[in-house]
């Protein structure tokens, strides 16, 4: 069966079997601007040197339990636009270190001699299998348009359809399955029907959400960030660097460290990780980093063309999950971590780091994150900064004003939209641009104080001690005297160089973070940034751009610190796994942007975009399945039980709307029937939410749809399920382990009212116990299964 979606203009339908996947899509009219092909739903090439024509990045989701084999793609429909026309060349980006003159700009690749469309369909075919949460996706790129720079035609492609070959093969790392991994996997793949029916993987009561690595000497300092995170719905659990030492393999303490954070993730809930200390080597209980290899081309004539970055300081590797970082899908081992083709781009857990030497740091960010979370000041949660400086005046005079104002409201430059702050609540917001007037970082300080600035960005240049005209002998509680009572604790992004190198001596956000006054959370790179001296098409700027955008976009509204920041990776992941380092006209801006924009804070910090509300529920009950609407997109929901632990779980989706059906909770009221449970909500927007509901006094199947005349049995090797339904329903019947990872799906199809028998094979399990989960419609059903050997 077809189904159509109709995103923009972009129309596509999708068909799969177990066999196949092929997803169709149409174009419209190619518009050509300032000398670029666009194409709704497309973004421009970023090939170095070569045409920037319209390009579609493919991201599809491939169905549980497969991967893709082969990739085709077939271009139908050809139409020429009349005329013609020059189309520049993409330029790639320049350092920002460096501030003098760069490489003629009317350098172009080789396909300008070519009396031949540009690019040929033949560079179609290649594909990358990732994986977010252990959902397989297909990675690739076609080209709707092309150019022939001899002629100056262009023509474009009305329909391309796309056709992958599955083969059966399981991700390494557990499927999971929430409303909000099923929401965020829609943020980001075309086919956005195929994850509406995802199987959500059950809880564990002795589970957990949040994990902690650090050391021993800072491990009880965490004790009152532990009891924050039990009231906005969090269960910690935290691990010192010394024991992941001693129990987990692997080539060094980084991949240790990653190791036991996999652990964790398959055996537990976990969906933050805190890195509780800093990368210090020397120290024998450093919290290690990861530095991954880059190779980008910087067209400045002070420099070598292709810099070679071997160790750019990355926190992501902690994030995304699947694979080693150094192991490519062929087997072979690379030299170094991060290097083409052993990329993972899709986050299966939030890893950010606190910087922290000693107790009085850990208390300083606990104290700044409590009271920006809990207690903000609501008159000032809207208080915007935003920076500019000068820098570059190669072809004309280039300044960081730009880039910021396109944080503001939507924006639609250089070929692609994204929202930024909205203007129409977002009012008092101050400007520092230089090409307006000079400005000094005195003026900058009086300001975020007395117009209580809750989020300052800024692009400009700087090194790791300085940035936006700040150096680290200023960052003191007299410069930055916000306590969180006479403002708020305010977030900083910069995409000035090196402010985050953190695996040296404190950097300048380091100082930052760890000072009990000022910022509650800070990002920027790690190593240099890079951006286009001549405008705003950078790659810090495109990945900064889909920060705002995961947050502020209506259709995501991804509002926590490390998903908003990872989102934007997430969203390029077609260009940063495309290219070749040993391709000749390879930039790599991008994965070097990725690696190097890191995140100080906490991982879970909900973002205010609005004066937070005071949330009011009304809780139900269906049998045994709770229901609440949370008014919140991407809501964490807890439910506590009479000692005051927390029993179960839930992120919601975007709507905000809770459902919670597990055995958990039916084995809970079935021991406490009439009895009152504790309800906490951490919505976004709201100030937190704690009060009690009352246990249903018996548990009823009111939903009458389905009836279980022996219900479920298990003869030696075989799981059999007798049921009536009494209308048509779509049947679902899946396994889950005793974690509530899905461990597979033994059927999925509509049945006619009528009388069904099914029995399934489950002697290749192992010996446990397992979760079956029937659901019919809206009626769902969960037994118990016990397997030997």
């Amino acid at each position: 069966m077809i189904k159509k979606l109709l995103p923009f203009l972009l129309i596509p339908a999708l068909l799969f079997s177990a066999e196949n996947l092929t997803y169709v899509y149409n174009f419209e009219t190619p518009v050509i601007k300032d000398n670029i092909i666009y194409l709704q739903g497309c973004r421009p090439s970023m090939q170095g040197f070569a045409p920037m024509v319209a390009v579609k990045p493919v991201v599809l989701l491939v169905p549980q339990g497969s991967v893709a084999s082969s990739f085709e793609v077939v271009y139908s429909d050809m139409a020429e636009l009349p005329g013609e026309y020059y189309i520049r060349p993409h330029i790639p980006d320049v350092n920002l270190d460096a501030k003098g003159a760069a490489i003629p700009y009317d350098t172009k690749s080789a396909v300008y001699e070519n009396n031949a469309y540009f690019p040929q369909q033949t560079r179609s075919t290649s594909f990358r299998m990732q994986y977010k949460n252990g959902h397989p996706i297909l990675v690739s790129t076609v080209y709707p348009s092309q150019y022939n720079p001899v002629t100056g035609k262009i023509r474009y492609y009305k329909t391309i359809t796309v056709k992958s070959n599955l083969v059966q093969k399981r991700s390494s790392m557990p499927v999971k399955c929430d409303p909000g991994i099923r929401d965020l996997l829609k943020t980001l793949i075309d086919n956005t029907s195929a994850a509406d029916n995802l199987p959500l993987t059950l809880k564990d009561s002795a589970s957990y959400e949040y994990l902690i690595i650090t050391t021993d000497a800072l491990k009880s300092a965490f004790d009152n960030f532990i009891a924050f995170n039990k009231r906005r719905c969090f269960r910690t659990n935290v691990q010192t660097i010394s024991a992941i030492k001693s129990t987990m393999t692997g080539r060094d303490d980084a991949e240790k460290m990653r190791a036991y954070i996999k652990q964790e993730y398959k055996n537990n809930d976990i969906v933050y990780v805190l890195l509780g200390g800093d990368e210090s080597p020397s120290d024998p209980n450093d919290v290690p980093d990861r530095g991954m290899r880059a190779v980008y081309y910087d067209h400045h004539v002070a420099l070598d063309r292709f810099k070679d970055e071997k160790d750019v300081c990355a926190d992501m590797y902690f994030s995304t999950l699947d694979g080693d970082w150094k192991t490519d899908n062929t087997g072979t081992e690379h030299s170094y971590y991060g290097e083409w083709k052993t990329e993972d781009m899709y986050w299966d857990v939030y890893a950010t780091r606190w910087t922290v030497t000693s107790v009085d740091h850990v208390n300083a960010i606990t104290n700044k994150t409590i009271k920006y979370s809990e207690t903000p000041v609501t008159n000032a949660v809207n208080n915007l900064l935003l920076a500019g400086e000068f820098l570059w005046s190669t072809w004309g005079q280039v300044y960081g004003d730009e880039h910021m104002e396109e944080y503001l409201g939507t924006c639609t430059k250089n070929g692609y939209t994204t929202y930024g702050f909205p203007t129409a609540t977002w009012t008092n917001v101050k400007k520092f641009y230089e090409k307006q007037a000079s400005w000094t970082i005195a003026q900058l300080r009086s300001s975020i104080t007395t117009n209580k600035i809750s989020w300052m960005d800024h692009l400009g240049h700087g090194n790791q001690y300085q940035a936006f005209k700040e150096n680290t002998s200023g960052v003191t509680t007299t410069n930055y005297a916000t306590n969180g009572t006479n403002g708020n604790f305010f977030i900083i992004t910069t995409g000035a160089c090196d402010p985050c190198w953190f695996d040296g001596y404190d950097c300048l956000l380091e100082r930052f973070l760890k000072l009990s006054t000022g910022a509650v959370a800070v990002q920027g790179f790690t190593r240099t940034g890079l951006e286009d001296d001549d405008g705003t098409n950078g790659a810090g700027q495109r990945i900064r751009r889909y920060f705002h955008d995961a947050i502020f976009n209506p259709n995501k509204k991804i509002h926590y610190l490390e998903m908003a920041a990872g989102h934007g990776k997430e969203f390029n992941a077609d260009i940063i796994l495309a290219n070749d380092t040993t391709n000749n006209v390879y930039h790599g801006a991008l994965r070097f942007i990725a690696y190097g924009l890191n995140f100080l804070g906490d991982p879970a910090l909900s973002f205010w975009t609005m004066p937070p509300q005071t949330l009011q529920v009304s809780p139900s009950f269906t049998g045994a399945v709770f229901n609440c609407d949370t008014k919140g997109a991407y809501s964490w929901v807890a439910l506590v039980d009479k000692n005051g632990n927390i029993l179960t779980t839930q992120l919601t989706g975007q709507n905000g709307l809770c459902k919670i059906d597990e055995p958990l909770l039916t084995n809970y009221i079935n021991q406490n029937p009439g009895t009152k449970m504790k309800l906490r909500i951490k919505a976004h927007n709201f100030l937190p939410y704690e009060g009690d509901i009352d246990l249903p006094t018996s548990i009823h199947d009111n939903q009458n749809s389905v009836v279980f005349t022996n219900g479920f049995s298990q003869i030696n090797k075989t799981l059999s399920i007798r049921y009536s339904l009494t209308d048509a329903s779509d049947v679902t019947i899946a396994l889950y382990s005793a974690k509530g990872s899905l461990v597979k799906t033994l059927l999925s199809q509509r049945q006619a009212a009528n009388n069904h028998v099914k029995t399934f094979d489950i002697s290749d399990l192992s010996s446990g116990i397992y979760y079956c989960r029937f659901t019919a419609n809206t009626h769902q059903t969960t037994n118990k299964v016990f397997v030997t050997k």
